[in-house]
């Protein structure tokens, strides 16, 4: 199986594809379908489900703003749009429509799932290559955020630190609110019941004579026997 038509050149100056072997992207190639774009035709929409990766063969594709206008981005020859496509389902953001005739090879889940059953090497690399991709973005947007937080006006970081005091505060008063409701009639610091001032029934003393008269069983008995 040899392509001639430059489509595995072209896959292997991706990063995710260089230094991985021609057969193996012959294979991914050969098991794909080849779609033919006119001008304005798209490709991806935006928050829609798509199911596989498009890699461009010939002409330019562009993403679309939600007004209808182009987004900036443009998608030439060589470029693999909506990547992770290959391996999961995504939700594109943008809509990615064809600026003149488009070819494309789309790449779907199924082929490369087929692919890399066969490949179990590739699949070991792909995967690698996968997660330092997504630790690098971390990394990226982990700065933009160092960046975007260090560009802040003294005075809105002012604005935070007493945004988190009014939280703690409030937090307090919260507190101390929920201990009023548990128990509203307990004053602060009062000595819970069993230290009260015993009533006159309970300093009564336990041992000595009875006061008043002996309502016992055993002294009805007696009294019925003695009459």
């Amino acid at each position: 199986m040899m392509l001639q038509d430059g489509s595995v050149e072209l896959l292997a100056r991706l990063p995710l594809f260089s230094g991985v072997p021609a057969r193996s992207l012959e294979s991914i190639i050969y098991m794909s379908s080849r779609r033919a774009f006119g001008p304005r035709e798209t490709l991806l929409s935006a928050g829609q489900p798509c199911h596989g990766a498009f890699f461009l063969l010939q002409g330019s594709a562009v993403q679309i703003a939600a007004d209808g206008q182009p987004a900036g981005t443009v998608y030439r020859p060589g470029s693999l749009i909506e990547s992770m496509a290959m391996f999961t389902a995504t939700t594109p953001t943008h809509t990615v429509m064809a600026s003149e005739f488009v070819l494309a090879v789309e790449i779907t889940q199924r082929t490369m799932h087929d692919v890399l059953r066969f490949d179990p090497d590739l699949a070991v690399l792909l995967a690698s290559r996968i997660e330092s991709q997504l630790v690098s973005l971390e990394e990226r947007l982990r700065e933009i955020d160092r960046q975007l937080y260090a560009a802040l006006p003294p005075e809105a970081e002012a604005d935070d630190a007493g945004d988190e005091g009014a939280r703690t505060t409030d937090q307090r008063s919260s507190e101390r609110e929920h201990d009023q409701r548990v128990s509203p009639n307990r004053a602060p610091h009062q000595q819970p019941a069993s230290s009260a001032t015993p009533s006159p029934e309970q300093a009564m003393p336990t041992h000595g004579p009875a006061v008043g008269p002996d309502l016992t069983g055993a002294s009805l008995l007696h009294d019925s026997s003695t009459r």
